[in-house]
């Protein structure tokens, strides 16, 4: 064998060497890698569970909360109608006192303004009559003749 051979030789020894070196770390690599990510793979699954099982509570007590704020607006909702309702109830009567009032002042107005035409009726016919008696005064000549 030549020396050139046994460099050659020596030279990919070295290369095979470093391969399977190389190889050998690369296989141990992936299989440190596959382990790290199925454990996170296992991490995330806790924390989706966990998190649906938070989601779950968190949504449970949200309807509970909001059914109670509903029961207590539904309450305070029928509270204001029926004081609503009273006062337009009281409003109402009110409004019935003061129609009636109107209508007794009309009636009283309406009264009166009759009253206040017979009475000129009246006072036109005796002005009528003391200028008709002044305008024909009675003829005594007449009656003393018959």
């Amino acid at each position: 064998m030549a020396l050139g051979e046994v460099q050659v030789s020596g030279e990919l020894l070295a290369i095979i060497g470093a391969a399977v070196a190389l190889g050998v770390g690369m296989f141990g690599s992936t299989r440190w890698i596959h382990k790290d990510v199925e454990r996170i793979r296992t991490d995330v699954s806790n924390l989706e569970g966990r998190l649906s099982e938070d989601m779950n509570r968190l949504e449970g007590r949200l309807s509970e909360d909001m059914n109670r704020l509903e029961g207590r607006l539904s309450e305070d909702m029928n509270k204001l109608e029926g004081r609503l309702s009273g006062e337009v109830n009281r409003l109402d009567g009110r409004l019935d006192e003061i129609r009636d009032e109107m209508t007794a002042g009309f009636r009283l107005i309406a009264d009166r303004l009759t009253n206040v035409g017979d009475r000129l009726s009246k006072v036109e016919g005796v002005i009528e009559g003391m200028f008709w008696s002044a305008r024909n005064p009675p003829d005594t000549a007449k009656e003393g003749a018959a």
